[in-house]
């Protein structure tokens, strides 16, 4: 039989509502590692949900807290361990990749797909524990704003390169510089960052600077787009731009060292045995292979070739997960994005507010869930998924229109003055699996409620820039959801950021307040480092776009690997990318 185990895993997490509803407790954050005590000065507050009560804590600095809650996800076995515990092995964890990068190091190659092959190479300042949506400090002992956009962090006192320089705050900061100089970081790095400001305060502190305030910053240092570098090592290689640094990673201060690159074929990697945290890595090496083929890469699986498949499509992993066999396991993730239906409510027939509403109660999103995700997806029941610091649930008895009700919606269609249906255009992310299943389940949803909609694949590039014209009725796409920016700035109606996000327009909102009102919340939601200040925006959008529909979840989202059934210990990167040295396998245990 199968020896896969799992575990029952979620998150649910909502914000304080006001600070008087609560009481402090003043902690010290203490944190510097793996194997250490995170404790940080927290304010909590009890609220209700339709979940029930829930304690949730937010510290100054601006990082929520996470409770566990019940909804299930599928994990191989997670156990928390300590250094003494571990049983290091000799062995070498075998990674089947599909892509190559262009260079060992995300500074050089950006954030994509083939990055993930190599980030367990590195550090970054900080971690995120995708058990509980909790920060972890790494490379970064203490985090503090100072300003509303100035992040004080101090940095570790004992790391060093793989070659042996100390790494220091002025590393930081050469770090810093290079992902701003990466032109495929851009997103992430040198949009965010106000590099000109950012300063070293002394050997172990430095000034991380923002161009406008951002509580979610916090949350990107723990990004792969971050990692860490020492300055000197980069330097005595040949630089930046040598084929040395291209290739190799003496640089880095991470858990493993690149000993060999068969380009086209194999990375070599083996364990740093100098690394500055105490959790040695239970593999003796890494090496990535680098496979195109899903379906070949399941199969070195079963063969014993491979031992983990980190980006395997969701029906391999599917079929993995009901065959009964000893040779290959699937399992599936949270990664905290969303499949959202957006309105343009620009154009006259979406400024029908029952017509969004009629649309949003046709989708039946059990099907969807089932079709796409296996049945193993959480329902969406907001625009922010629902184990983030974020996310506020609907009061009991609160109007809302995310849940199937075929009548309900052949009702709404009559009081929108459609009694007899009508007809739409959707166009979709045509290079995303899960969307073109979802965009054939939502139009046989749509048309037992009488509304026929036209649905429209469209190449990735050509999809993204049409939803930055106002060429299109409605889209549907995942979107990111590490954090609530992208759905915020969806529903703006002063479009302050940007039509390139795909926005809702302008004539979605007509309650009390208008746009002005709607373009406040979401500026105090974004702009504001105090999440226990701007909890009630939060709570407040959210009841909005529950009722006014602008744009909706149609389903949190997974994403799934391929394993051998004796692997244990997977977490998840900030972004849902596995975190290779935290893998053990069943004789991890002393």
């Amino acid at each position: 039989m199968k020896k896969a185990l799992a575990i029952v895993l979620a998150f649910l997490m909502v914000l304080c509502l006001f600070a008087a509803c609560g009481e402090k407790k003043a902690e010290t954050n203490t944190g510097t590692g793996n194997n250490t005590t995170n404790t940080q000065t927290n304010t909590q507050t009890n609220t209700g949900t339709q979940q029930g009560e829930s304690t949730v804590k937010v510290n100054e600095q601006g990082v929520a807290e996470a409770n566990r809650s019940t909804v299930g996800m599928d994990y191989p076995s997670y156990v928390e361990l300590t250094p003494d515990q571990i049983n290091p092995s000799d062995k070498t964890l075998h990674i089947a990749f599909s892509a190559e990068p262009p260079s060992c190091n995300p500074l050089i190659s950006g954030q994509g797909v083939a990055m993930y092959s190599t980030v367990y190479m590195f550090d970054t300042l900080l971690q995120y524990n995708s058990k509980t949506s909790e920060l972890i400090p790494w490379l970064a002992t203490e985090w503090e704003w100072i300003e509303d956009t100035v992040l004080r962090v101090k940095v570790r006192d004992d790391v060093y390169s793989h070659a042996g320089d100390h790494y220091t705050a002025n590393d930081t900061m050469y770090s810093l510089q290079w992902g701003n100089d990466c032109a495929a970081l851009a997103t992430y790095v040198s949009s965010v960052i106000d590099i000109d400001r950012c300063k070293v305060v002394d050997d172990y502190t430095i000034d991380i600077a923002v161009k406008s305030p951002n509580p979610f910053f916090v949350y990107e240092l723990a990004r792969i787009c971050y990692v860490q570098v020492v300055g000197k090592t980069v330097e005595d290689m040949g630089g930046r731009d040598s084929v040395q640094v291209m290739d190799a990673n003496d640089y880095s201060t991470g858990p493993y060292c690149i000993t060999s690159w068969e380009k086209g074929q194999v990375m070599h990697t083996v364990r740093n045995e100098n690394w500055w945290n105490k959790v040695t890595p239970y593999y003796a090496g890494i090496d990535v292979f680098y496979v195109t083929d899903g379906s070949t890469r399941a199969m070195g699986i079963e063969a014993g070739d491979y031992d983990f498949d980190g980006e395997a499509t969701l029906s391999l992993v599917f079929d993995a997960m009901k065959d009964d066999t000893d040779a290959i396991n699937g399992y599936v993730s949270e990664t905290y994005s969303m499949m959202n239906f957006v309105f343009n409510s620009n154009h006259e027939i979406f400024q029908n507010k029952a017509l969004r509403q009629a649309i949003a109660l046709a989708v039946n999103y059990d099907a969807v869930n089932e079709i796409v995700f296996g049945g193993k997806a959480i329902p969406a029941t907001s625009i922010i998924a629902h184990s983030l610091a974020w996310y506020y649930a609907a009061d009991e008895g609160e109007e809302e229109y995310c849940h199937n009700d075929v009548e309900a919606a052949k009702a709404k269609l009559v009081e929108a003055g459609y009694p007899n249906g009508f007809t739409f255009d959707m166009i979709y992310h045509g290079g995303n699996q899960s969307v073109i299943k979802a965009a054939e389940v939502i139009q046989s949803n749509l048309k037992e409620a009488g509304i026929t909609c036209n649905c429209s694949p469209l190449e990735p590039a050509v999809f993204n820039e049409t939803i930055r014209t106002d060429n299109w009725d409605c889209y549907c796409t995942i979107n990111p959801g590490s954090s609530p920016l992208r759905s915020l700035v969806k529903v703006d109606p002063a479009l302050t950021h940007g039509q390139a996000t795909g926005s809702c327009g302008t004539n979605w909102y007509d309650g009390p307040g208008g746009n002005e009102y709607i373009t406040e919340l979401v500026n105090d939601c974004l702009y504001n480092p105090d999440l226990n200040a701007s909890a009630p925006s939060y709570e407040k959008i959210q009841d909005i776009v529950r009722e006014y529909v602008p744009f909706f979840a149609i389903s949190e989202t997974i994403s799934g690997g391929l394993c051998k059934p004796d692997i244990v210990n997977i977490e998840m990167y900030y972004g849902g990318n596995p975190f290779y040295t935290s893998i053990y396998e069943a004789d991890y245990l002393k």
